[in-house]
């Protein structure tokens, strides 16, 4: 069922994608790009064609099915024209494939199969955020026809156009489903690599167009948000998409590659918001572009205003809900947000702040190689778990420098290494996550598989003028455009040569050339095997060996406890997690009850447990409370200045009384007046 879902939506959302680039009029263009263009702008319209359900309170089977018929019906022509035109593309590049294709294509195929068999497992214990809101939001919102307003949880007031495509999954009842949209989206961004390898370096070994993908999916911690129902990956196809999309426009001078700039970048804000540093960074490039076209501030006017206009409905829904459109964030503007206050925002800024070594000049300085050495410092979880998979590993920051060592320069790599540094200057001063460099981590794939090219990977270097590939019949239009003395936007940035490198003899470029394979091999190796490690406790639920119940009963410590209170709890009961976010499985109404998740519960002016009884009950309509007592034990006794003091006294005056208890999970039943 859950491959069925993702082949049917990818094939769907393909065919209204090719509608659309059929309506920006770039059906002209390569196929490969067209097919990459189709499916991240299709995924995107198919998103927003669900939300449009949502807030009308029409998010069920249904409706949906109504929507997804539509939607077919209205790409089926251009999506079989393009699903041909790929097809026939990828047969004439195959038939005259090099080892190194065969090689590095194969390494890719088989990272993105292991990554897409972890993901076919019920989401789990690694799957922290898609349990705790990513999947568990579009749940509630399932369950109560639409999208409602979550005062208790600040995540449901993001952007939330990838969980709009979760919904389907969860729609038909397979969360597995829901999730492989997000090893999609590693599959687009992979495939753009490759489409674009041709186009921004004509004359680069043909077969090398596999090695950014690779770098890109050996990247470990790529290779894991791949297994899992986050955001991440869109994020960064979205943001490649856009880049590259103004990087056409500016080669070829169609005004349809601005446009789809500007979806690409409105649907990567609708991601995550923080695509607004891709707005910000790339705002400048999109002016020059335009200015030597003589169109400056039409052009960016137009690219701002159709990415605005695409990602407006997340940040007016914020508005509506919480009185701030980018909530949680920047309180000091948005003082009047609801159930929020000045202490819980500089709760959530000292948290974001404490990622990294710190801010001093050495330390931005050693950034790169602090990311690779020391992963636990920008991330959080269990240490050996950010080691293996939270980490950039060290191919992408190795590599990438390789290019300013080309003799030549080439100002298209030198390009992509100073939005890379510029992204990365921000980055630092803002959180030192690394998931939030992942939108930048094509370009390093780009100019890391272009700095191997330049070592000699690939095939012999080559001199000579780069000449860039034309189409059928280009040469006759540009023709035509010159004796009707029609204005062409001047070309974009220059496409370097393959070159020899280095000034070094023979043996100091077979080291460096070596050393860089080296480099690939034994981090694509390492991906592999710490990829059979998420891999291998799922086989037995993937295959059929193992039934779902008992996975995740087995893998997952909250499980049984959600399972008790589904079987036992009545229809219209309401529990309140202590300690816990994770309500995936949690078939109840449900609110997170943490002091610091929202300002709605008074925690700390109760006077005792009896009050916090009356408040709960009467005002949230609370009948249970689930507690993980891994983080506070039952028999602790929270001093006068914890939040927890009341729900412990309740415990310990039997007002708070035990129904159920597993795996160092209680469920208590909260007694009346």
């Amino acid at each position: 069922m859950a491959l069925l879902i993702l082949l049917v939506v990818s094939a769907i959302a393909l065919g209204v994608g090719a509608r659309a680039l059929r309506g920006l009029g770039l059906e002209e263009e390569p196929a490969p790009d067209r097919a990459c263009f189709a499916l991240g702008i299709g995924l995107g319209c198919t998103a927003y064609g669900v939300l449009a359900l949502g807030l009308v309170r029409q998010l069920a089977p249904i409706p949906v099915g109504v929507l997804l018929l539509g939607l077919a019906a209205l790409g089926a022509r251009p999506g079989l024209a393009l699903a041909r035109e790929g097809a026939a593309s990828l047969r004439r590049r195959g038939a005259g494939g090099s080892a190194l294709a065969a090689v590095t294509g194969g390494a890719l195929a088989f990272l993105l199969l292991l990554a897409l068999a972890a993901a076919l497992a019920p989401p789990s214990g690694g799957d922290w955020d898609g349990l705790s809101y990513h999947l568990a939001d579009p749940a509630i919102y399932i369950r109560r026809r639409g999208i409602v307003y979550l005062f208790w949880e600040s995540h449901s007031n993001f952007p939330f156009t990838v969980e709009m495509l979760y919904a389907i999954g969860l729609l038909l009842k397979s969360p597995e489903g829901a999730r492989l949209f997000h090893w999609l989206y590693l599959a687009l961004a992979c495939l753009t690599l490759a489409s674009a390898w041709r186009r921004l370096w004509p004359d680069a070994p043909p077969g090398a167009r596999w090695l950014a993908p690779l770098l890109l999916a050996a990247t470990p911690m790529l290779f894991w948000c791949a297994t899992v129902a986050y955001i991440d990956l869109a994020l960064m196809a979205y943001t490649l998409l856009a880049l590259y999309a103004t990087w056409l426009w500016a080669r070829t001078a169609r005004g349809g590659w601005l446009w789809a700039s500007g979806i690409c970048l409105g649907l990567a804000l609708g991601v995550k918001m923080t695509g607004g540093l891709t707005a910000l960074l790339l705002a400048p490039v999109v002016l020059v572009i335009g200015w030597r076209a003589g169109a400056a501030v039409r052009s960016l006017l137009a690219w701002g205003g159709i990415a605005a206009a695409v990602a407006a409905p997340w940040y007016i829904k914020s508005y509506l809900y919480t009185g701030n459109p980018v909530y949680p964030f920047f309180y000091h503007l948005f003082p009047q947000t609801r159930y929020w206050n000045a202490g819980i925002a500089a709760t959530y800024a000292e948290h974001q702040a404490g990622f990294g070594l710190g801010r001093g000049l050495r330390h931005l300085l050693a950034a790169p190689w602090d990311l690779v050495a020391h992963p636990d410092r920008f991330s959080d979880g269990p240490a050996s778990f950010q080691i293996l998979f939270e980490s950039t590993g060290p191919a992408l920051l190795a590599l990438a420098p390789a290019v300013l060592l080309l003799r030549r320069r080439d100002p298209l790599a030198w390009g992509m290494l100073l939005f890379t540094a510029v992204y990365g200057l921000i980055w630092f001063h803002l959180t030192q996550q690394t998931r939030y460099l992942v939108p930048v981590f094509p370009l390093l794939a780009l100019v890391g598989a272009r700095g191997l090219c330049g070592l000699g990977v690939g095939s012999a270097a080559r001199e000579g003028p780069a000449r860039e590939r034309t189409r059928p019949g280009a040469p006759a239009r540009r023709e035509r455009r010159a004796r009707s003395g029609t204005r062409r936007a001047p070309a974009g940035p220059p496409v370097a040569a393959q070159e020899p490198p280095m000034k070094p003899g023979g043996d100091g470029l077979g080291i460096a050339r070596l050393a860089g394979a080296g480099t690939v091999g034994i981090t694509v190796a390492a991906v592999l095997l710490s990829g059979l490690l998420i891999v291998e406790p799922a086989l037995p639920v993937v295959l059929g060996r193992e039934s779902r119940e008992a996975y995740l009963s087995r893998t997952l410590d909250v499980y049984p406890v959600c399972a008790y209170a589904n079987a036992a709890l009545p229809p219209d009961a309401r529990v309140m997690l202590i300690h816990e976010v994770r309500g995936l499985y949690l078939e109840r109404d449900y609110l997170w009850g943490n002091e610091g998740h929202h300002a709605r519960i008074p925690w700390q002016e109760f006077a005792d447990e009896a009050e916090m009884r009356r408040f709960l009950r009467r005002e949230l309509g609370v009948t249970h409370v689930l507690i993980n007592h891994h983080i506070l034990a039952k028999d602790a006794r929270p001093g006068k200045g914890s939040w927890e003091r009341t729900l412990w006294e309740a415990i310990h005056a039997g007002t708070l009384a035990p129904e159920y208890e597993a795996r160092g999970f209680s469920l208590h039943a909260l007694a009346g007046e």
